[in-house]
This record gives structure tokens, C-alpha cells and sequence, in this order.
């Protein structure tokens, strides 16, 4: 979806070990500083920045203005390498200043707590996957929304193409009957990169799943699952065991393989921010107080339920 905007404002807080997502989104807005980003701390970001030419490369209509991370001179740092305006010395400070926010934590634990002011202010606010860690922390953060559609968290991957059925492909496999989907790392953080586009590829007759067994081997989970149609489903994450991140669909006709790859190109980069977008063209609608359903929005809010173990 692509729609005109005003320039938006944005915020964005957090930072978690691991996670180069402050400096990374801000950069894809506001262009970024090779000096200061040659010296970001994930060597990849400067390495698929480069590759590109700004600033045609960055998503038009809204800019970073404000950061807040845990530590100030971290704050400062982004603020240099990706052209921020404004540190603040608390989060809260951007409230009043900013269109919106981006958590850009992906410890999911620290969400709710983190968000909790800017929900209440009645800021929309995009917060980085997975949403919550468990229905009940995920149920308290959509609480706290102010008006529908207020907070916006989804995984890119279910904008991968390489998981986009074709006509010709669905047809070839004929009605699901089993799905079989398979990630590198941790099921806290990366499940919600297979479940999202399993739930992409189901009709909304066959919610809700059922979780009918979980097992647990070292760092590898698998969780086994059924639709209310019958689907049999298999989620796993590999943890420290490396491999592709895949998806194994079974028809009643024939099956196929669907394998994520180049996930380090900077079309990925944009891929992987195409969410954001997304949400930006809705925040777009919103202040225009055309108080539409948003339907297509809150589909993009994957059932929390099916994140969780």
C-alpha cells in the first residue's frame, strides 16, 4: 500500500544486546554519516548501507528526529552515524514532539514497560518482534491502547516473496494438509519468523490452532499443531545450530520447499523494513481522522496465541 504523506516525526527507543535496529532504521530514513557509521558496532548495517546511494534510497515522508537507548553516549553515537536531531535524556521527553515511535528492542520482555508511556499518550507505536513472550503480557500492551490499531508489530518475512504463493504453485499443490516451517536461533525471537507466514498461508476458518505438543531438546523447540480443519503444523527453531530458514508445505496433489536466502542483501534491508512502511501509511490515514477499521492493519498483528509456548 502506498498513499501521499506530510512528513512524519519519529521516535525511536531501546537498544538490546545483539540488535542494531536503531541505527539501521534510522539510517533507511534519514540517510546516515559514513565517519560515524563506520564505527557502528554491527559490522553488517555500514556494510549494506554502503551498497546503496542516498538519499534515494530512503523511505520518504517521515524522519527520525528523536533517540533514546539506554545509554547516553550509545544515543549520541546513532544520533551522529544516522543524522538524529535530538537525544533525549529520558524516552518519555519525545512525547509531545514526535508523530510516533519505534521500539526497537527485540527482548521482548521490556516491552510492555517500555511502551506503557506512549500508549498512554496516544502515540502510535510500532514495537519490534515478537509483540509479547506470552498471551497475558501481550493481552496487558494492546490494553493500553487508546483507539484501535494503536500498536503495530509484525515480522517482515511474511513480506518475503520467496513465502508468496503464486497461482500456478497453489493450484499445483491442491488444499493444504500439512505445513512444516523451520528457523535458525532462538524460539523467543525467531519463531515469530515462521509462524507469521504459516498464518499468511491460512484461510480464517481454520483459527484457532491448537497446540497439541511441545518439545524441547537442549536449545531446539518444536511445536506441534493442528487448524481447526485439520492442518498439521510443525514449527522449529534450531537454536545454536545454524541451517536455512524454510518453510515445507504438503498438498493434497503435491508439496514444495520454500527457503528464505539472502537474507544480508540490502533488498532484503528493505524487505525487512517494508513493515514499517506499511505502518507509516497508516499513521498517514490516522492523522488525516479518517477513523477507518483498519482492517488490514490489525491483520497484520499476528494471534498471540500462536506465538506462544
Amino acid at each position: 500500500m502506498t498513499v501521499d504523506r506530510k512528513e512524519l516525526r519519529l521516535g525511536v527507543i531501546g537498544l538490546s544486546e545483539g540488535n542494531g535496529h536503531p541505527y539501521s532504521w534510522s539510517a533507511i530514513f534519514n540517510g546516515y554519516d559514513p565517519e560515524y557509521m563506520k564505527d557502528c558496532p554491527f559490522p553488517v548495517i555500514p556494510q549494506y548501507l554502503s551498497e546503496r546511494s542516498f538519499p534515494s534510497d530512503t523511505i520518504k515522508g517521515a524522519t527520525v528526529t528523536h533517540i533514546w537507548t539506554q545509554d547516553e553516549a550509545v544515543s549520541r553515537h546513532i544520533a551522529k552515524a544516522s543524522k538524529i536531531q535530538t537525544v533525549c535524556q529520558k524516552m518519555e521527553d519525545m512525547i509531545g514532539q514526535v508523530d510516533a515511535v519505534l521500539l526497537a528492542r527485540d527482548d521482548a520482555e521490556n516491552h510492555l514497560a517500555m511502551s506503557t508511556p506512549f500508549l498512554s499518550a496516544g502515540l502510535p507505536i510500532f514495537i519490534d518482534k515478537p509483540l509479547a513472550l506470552n498471551v497475558k503480557e501481550g493481552n496487558k500492551i494492546l490494553a493500553l491502547q487508546q483507539y484501535k490499531d494503536q500498536v503495530f508489530s509484525c515480522t517482515a518475512l511474511r513480506f518475503a516473496q520467496e513465502f508468496v504463493l503464486s497461482p500456478t504453485l497453489k493450484k499445483k499443490l491442491g488444499g493444504l494438509m500439512a505445513v512444516k516451517a523451520v528457523s535458525p536461533k532462538s524460539w523467543e525471537k525467531y519463531a515469530v519468523h515462521i509462524i507469521e507466514p504459516v498464518y499468511t498461508l491460512l484461510s480464517q476458518e481454520e483459527f484457532p490452532v491448537k497446540v497439541d505438543q511441545v518439545i524441547k531438546i537442549e536449545d531446539t523447540v518444536e511445536v506441534k499443531a493442528q487448524t481447526q480443519g485439520g492442518i498439521q503444523l510443525e514449527f522449529v527453531t534450531t537454536g545454536s545450530k545454524s541451517g536455512k530458514l524454510f518453510i515445507e508445505i504438503q498438498g493434497s496433489r503435491s508439496s514444495t520447499k520454500l527457503i528464505f536466502s539472502n537474507s544480508l542483501r540490502f533488498s532484503e534491508f528493505l524487505k525487512s523494513i517494508l513493515s514499517i512502511e506499511i505502518f507509516l501509511d497508516f499513521l498517514f490515514i490516522c492523522s488525516l481522522k479518517k477513523r477507518l477499521s483498519l482492517k488490514d492493519l490489525s491483520k497484520n498483528i499476528c494471534p498471540l496465541e500462536f506465538l506462544f509456548r
